[in-house]
């Protein structure tokens, strides 16, 4: 009887490993890159008083900002970022966005006029942030994954991202047809 139950045991342990491998095999990986050009975000909300708040907790402050494809401010769009940040404490606060694309790689592929949702913990002081995927519109529905800024300058950062859309959930031959 232990005998049997071992090799059950031995059956869906490879049941559950053939199904973690399939399932890497049905989500569509998109990657993507480009710079996000500095622009002054605006103060929407605060506090009647910073007492207590260190001047930051409490403020919200929208932003529009504008993407290219290279570092330079007058390469080619490549869409533009808008979002929020609330700050919860000195230099840190929670960012809502939503990233827009421009007709970027293929022209009319995934990227054309897509838009994903992005949001967490942003901290000003880091050169380095990181914002999850929680969704997205058009080509993109169903994606998650994340989005990596990189400082590069004073105030201009390389953005590069990782799309994952699950396959049966989202496939772009299927509705073009």
């Amino acid at each position: 009887m232990a005998r049997a139950t071992s090799i059950i045991g031995v059956l869906l342990g490879c049941v559950m490993l053939a199904a973690a491998v399939s399932a890497s095999d049905s989500v569509n990986k998109y990657h993507f890159q480009f710079f996000q050009q500095p622009r002054e975000s605006v103060l929407v909300f605060k506090p009647d008083s910073d007492q207590g708040t260190n001047g930051y907790t409490g403020r919200g402050y929208t932003f529009d900002y504008k993407t290219t494809l290279t570092y330079e401010p007058d390469s080619t769009p490549a869409g533009y970022v808008d979002g929020m940040v609330v700050y919860t404490g000195p230099n840190r606060g929670i960012e809502t966005s939503t990233i827009f694309f421009k007709d970027i790689g293929e022209v009319g592929g995934m990227f054309a006029n897509g838009e994903i949702s992005l949001s967490g913990l942003w901290k000003d002081e880091e050169s380095r942030q990181e914002l999850a995927i929680v969704g997205g519109v058009g080509n993109f529905a169903g994606a998650y994954g994340k989005v990596v800024y990189t400082q590069v300058g004073p105030t201009l950062y390389l953005v590069q991202g990782e799309i994952l859309i699950d396959a049966q959930g989202n496939d772009l031959q299927a509705r073009k047809n």
